[in-house]
């Protein structure tokens, strides 16, 4: 799938492989970023604005975040007021009150 915006159309839409649209311009998706994890950050404003949504439109994460990052291992930074995280059941894992905010992956040794 991929994100297309046709030469007349003030919005973007989704298509799959074979030109099909998932998701039209009815939507009023003025700012879209790619999928990952399943989900993509969309927005209807022309600045900020940010939810995610899965592949139907159905909005898993809503906001209105002023700026986003992709979701990797489950988390994605967002932006509103300051840096923090959400996780892709929408729940605030990071307050956000960061001047800067980067995840990274580790892991935890099992317990011997």
């Amino acid at each position: 799938m991929a994100w297309a915006r046709r030469p007349d159309a003030w919005a973007w839409e989704l298509v799959d492989g074979s030109g099909r649209t998932i998701i039209g311009t009815d939507a009023c998706l003025l700012q879209v970023q790619p999928y990952s994890e399943g989900l993509a950050w969309v927005s209807r404003e022309p600045a900020g604005g940010w939810h995610a949504i899965d592949t139907r439109n159905h909005v898993v994460v809503p906001g209105g975040f002023d700026d986003v990052r992709p979701f990797r291992h489950g988390v994605a930074p967002v932006r509103h007021a300051g840096w923090g995280a959400v996780d892709k059941h929408a729940r605030l894992v990071v307050p956000t009150k960061w001047r800067r905010f980067a995840a990274t992956r580790f892991a935890i040794p099992p317990a011997t």
